[in-house]
């Protein structure tokens, strides 16, 4: 048959013609069967070629070169086959055959020349080696790298260079490419031991190689063969300075599970001091526990350091797919940076010995950033989250080395209850197509970020009204301000919500009707009524904003928070307005407004009464002292109009109790300077004036609301701008 490949060796012990299958000279054993045992029966490999019909031929040069130089009589070969089939056995006409003998064909110069008997070595592709295209910007294989070797200073030297590259690593019986210089002289450098090939070296993943000097036609001492990896096709040139890769452990050569660059595990509520590494990435409900108020999260991360990325790049864009091997239900999943420091031997109650989670499990909490994306996992398949903010800052920050939470979320239903779990392929599953993929597009142009802007309006904590009406009402429309120090970005972001941790985002090149952008002064005007109306009441609201460049996410301002006011007091019609004011009776759980301090003070009692129900005014039987009460109410935050100015400011009180015998009791109103109420006692007692701003005469007739009139005092401090009234009562004549 044709087509089997046959080598030539050379036999290794002195044979004779009384040679069996078991011995090489009828008393002598081979080492193996037939003399099949490499190394001691037979040498390597000096040529191999597939069968023919007719006249084959081998290249025995080197075992002729290797006889006379050893002062050998003879050349012993052995024509070697793997095959064992009878039917694909190859036959040759032996010396006994009358027609096409063998021959052997001796071509020879005069004269002798002694050969260094140095030996090479290999140094490019090193032993081992990745071989990557060293003139992209891209991850892809270098099918065509400059061989390089290095060789001892010799007399004679070296005036050319064969190479041999193995066609099957595995395979010695796959034969080998033979590159000679003297055949080939453009692809080789002799002078600097290098060697172009012509072709592309994609024989295998794996490539074996070795070379020999040639002196004269005489062929020296050959390098050790060494190995040098092909990757697989991961990376892809997409313009002159842009490029894309893909990244899975294992995915660049799975002989050697490279890269390995993904760290990974999950963290069960039903497991909570038990690491989990190596089975799966569980998210979701718990799935020990099985009950939709139990969770388990999963943790990802990647290492680029060990990747041939260039010296310089930034990220476009990024994407994290993960692919379930398992689960059920429907699983809102988001992906945010993590932010503690975490291990493969995490557990659902600690990141490491003797450290605590923010939440346990890195559950929505502070353990993480705010999410940057998330998707609803329904069903079987591969899921991908954009995650290019996360490494394009990182990256940026100068730091190839970043993690990703993944955690199941509660806002985009109304359960309230996590409702599935899906297990996906972590990196130590054996199929590598469906371990954790990390898919970026970079550019080799040099990192920046658009900085977070200087300051922001609404600040922090404030309170918006409506800037239209003379009383405080829920405004129609909101103004959003940036004061930023750049001019160069594209776009500006404004992401709102009123829950902290999910901001939605609108960016000014594209915003719905509900917004509009004025870009001369840097404000987001939102003009939804209906949706600031329903947003209205004691609770935060939150925002902030970024600047984007093209593919450049900006940092993120701070988060600042805000509540709307409801709709407070009324008018008569005639630009007259009334407004009632009491402790909380705007905003109570996110901080008090109006906020009113209340306390009594006894000339014989330093007790601090800041936190009592009641206070008392005039003589204490129980300590023999005079008790007089003070009040402060802080209308800073209230929004009066510039021009507004009471024209009437009634101090009301309700009476709790009072002394019978004490009928009737005149108690004056004094202004005083501000105080604390935790703070109070005579001791401490803020200054306050001698001089009355009004008194009231309380008898059993009076009922129990009882007023002073200070619309003197709320004149003179709305027209000095002071919002804030402190006021000491005490009885006429017991000062």
């Amino acid at each position: 048959p044709t087509g089997e490949s046959i080598a030539i060796r050379n036999v290794i012990p002195a044979w004779s013609d009384a040679a069996t299958i078991d011995t090489y000279d009828g008393v002598n054993n081979w080492s193996e069967f037939s003399g099949r045992g490499i190394g001691a029966d037979i040498g390597p490999i000096v040529d191999i070629q597939s069968s023919t019909n007719g006249w084959m031929t081998w290249n025995i040069t080197e075992l002729a070169q290797s006889a006379m130089q050893n002062g050998q009589p003879s050349i012993s070969l052995m024509l070697y086959n793997v095959n064992t089939v009878a039917d694909r056995m190859v036959y040759f006409s032996s010396t006994e055959s009358l027609t096409n003998p063998p021959s052997l064909e001796l071509t020879w110069a005069n004269g002798s020349l002694n050969p260094s008997l140095n030996y090479p070595e290999n140094t490019y592709p090193s032993n081992d080696e990745i071989a990557w295209d060293q003139n992209s910007h891209a991850l892809i294989s270098d099918k065509r790298p400059i061989f390089e070797w290095s060789y001892p200073n010799s007399n004679p030297s070296p005036d050319a260079w064969r190479i041999f590259i193995d066609n099957d690593f595995y395979d010695e019986m796959a034969g080998f490419e033979t590159y000679d210089s003297r055949l080939m002289p453009q692809n080789f450098d002799v002078i600097n031991n290098q060697f172009t090939p012509p072709n592309d070296i994609d024989f295998d993943d794996k490539i074996s190689w070795r070379v020999q000097p040639i002196f004269n036609d005489i062929l020296g001492q050959y390098s050790n063969k060494t190995h040098y990896y092909i990757p697989q096709d991961v990376g892809l040139e997409l313009s002159q300075n842009t490029a894309q890769l893909s990244i899975q452990d294992g995915s660049i050569v799975s002989e050697i599970n490279y890269p390995q660059v993904t760290r990974d595990t999950f963290l069960d509520e039903g497991l909570p001091n038990q690491g989990t590494d190596s089975n799966g990435l569980s998210i979701g409900n718990s799935s020990i526990l099985n009950t939709n108020n139990s969770s388990s999260t999963a943790l990802i991360g990647f290492n680029l350091t060990s990747l041939s990325l260039p010296n310089t790049y930034e990220i476009i864009s990024a994407t994290l797919d993960l692919t379930t091997i398992s689960g059920s239900g429907e699983v809102y999943v988001s992906a945010s940076e993590m932010v503690t420091e975490w291990s493969e031997q995490s557990t659902w109650n600690q990141p490491a010995t003797n450290q605590q989670w923010f939440e346990l499990g890195a559950l929505r909490g502070d353990d993480s950033e705010n999410p940057d994306s998330h998707l609803l996992v329904n069903s079987q398949g591969t899921y991908s989250w954009n995650v290019t903010r996360i490494v394009q800052h990182l990256i940026h920050q100068g730091s190839e080395n970043f993690s990703i939470l993944l955690q199941p979320e509660l806002i985009f239903d109304n359960t309230g209850v996590v409702e599935g779990n899906y297990v996906f392929a972590d990196s130590e599953n054996s199929n590598i197509a469906i371990r954790p993929k990390l898919n970026l597009i970079y550019s080799t142009d040099s990192s920046w970020i658009p900085p977070s802007p200087i300051s922001l309006t609404p600040a922090d904590n404030s309170s918006i009204w409506s800037d239209d009406s003379p009383l405080p009402v829920t405004p129609d429309h909101i103004n959003f301000q940036i004061n930023s120090g750049i001019t160069n970005e594209s776009a500006w972001n404004i992401c709102r919500g009123n829950d902290l941790r999910w901001l939605f985002c609108e960016s000014s090149n594209q915003l719905p009707t509900t917004y509009s952008w004025d870009d001369a002064n840097m404000i987001f005007n939102y003009t939804d009524s209906q949706d600031i109306a329903s947003n209205a009441g004691d609770y935060w609201q939150y925002w902030r904003v970024r600047a984007d460049q093209g593919h450049r996410i900006g940092e993120y301002s701070s988060i600042h928070k805000y509540r709307i006011s409801s709709d407070i007091g009324y008018s008569d019609g005639n630009q007259n307005y009334t407004i009632q004011f009491y402790e909380n009776s705007i905003f109570e759980s996110t901080g008090s407004v109006p906020a009113v301090n209340d306390g009594g003070i006894d000339s014989l009692d330093l007790t601090n009464t800041g936190t009592d129900t009641m206070i008392n005014v005039g003589y204490n039987s129980q300590s023999g002292g005079v008790s007089q009460a003070l009040y402060q109410f802080d209308l800073s935050e209230v929004p009066f109009p510039q021009t507004a100015t009471p024209t009437s400011l009634i101090l009301q009180l309700s009476l709790q109790a009072r002394n019978t015998n004490s009928n009737p009791i005149t108690i004056s109103a004094h202004e005083c300077d501000s105080f604390s109420e935790a703070t109070l006692d005579f001791s401490t007692k803020p200054n306050c004036s001698a001089t009355e701003l009004t008194r009231t005469t309380i008898t059993g007739l009076t009922g129990n609301t009882v007023e002073w009139d200070i619309t003197g005092l709320g004149q003179r401090n709305f027209q000095s701008n002071n919002f804030t009234f402190s006021i000491m009562l005490s009885v006429v004549g017991q000062n």
